[in-house]
């Protein structure tokens, strides 16, 4: 019978915790925070000055964490995030996916890891990508320094070239006076 309540709860909160990064958004967007009375960690009455001090008395959250809710939100759309929720995928992977480009995004969204709710699926395709990543950022390091060696010799054979030229100069200077 517990397990049912516990199972009740959690799908609750998931709806919920949208509906509070959205109702979020709507008292942020309409300033209905402003002069709030709350109660402080001393006892002490205080009045809300801006959605920052809003946050921790009224949604138990820091702001910057409901702002990164909401930008989720914005960037993936509702379904996005209520699925992620229901994978408990954690910051730290959406954080991921939100650096990914749209094309790997899309394969990851559509993928049957996602689709089924297999995480350990999920965290691997991930970590594919994220090692394709870094094969792609050592290439390109490796052909940066490539670069800058092939410049940096160019530049000491134009030095080399312009010293020679300049002595040529002097020498034809000298012989014809």
């Amino acid at each position: 019978m517990q397990v049912g309540k516990v199972q009740a709860f959690g799908l609750i909160k998931k709806y919920t915790s949208v509906a509070e990064v959205l109702a979020f958004k709507a008292i942020k967007d309409s300033g209905e925070y402003k002069g709030l009375p709350y109660i402080d960690a001393k006892g002490n009455q205080q009045f809300t000055t801006g959605i920052k001090d809003f946050c921790p008395p009224f949604l138990h959250r820091s702001y910057a964490a409901m702002m990164e809710d909401l930008q989720n939100i914005e960037f993936f759309g509702q379904a996005f995030i209520d699925s992620a929720q229901e994978m408990q995928l954690g910051y730290r992977i959406i954080r991921q996916l939100k650096k990914y480009s749209e094309d790997e995004r899309t394969l990851v969204i559509d993928s049957e890891a996602f689709k089924t709710g297999d995480i350990d699926a999920l965290k691997e395709q991930l970590e594919d990508i994220n090692e394709k990543h870094n094969q792609e950022k050592a290439d390109l390091t490796q052909k940066l320094t490539e670069s800058t060696q092939i410049a940096n010799a160019r530049k000491k054979l134009v030095e080399t070239n312009a010293a020679l030229l300049e002595d040529q100069i002097k020498k034809n200077d000298i012989l014809e006076a």
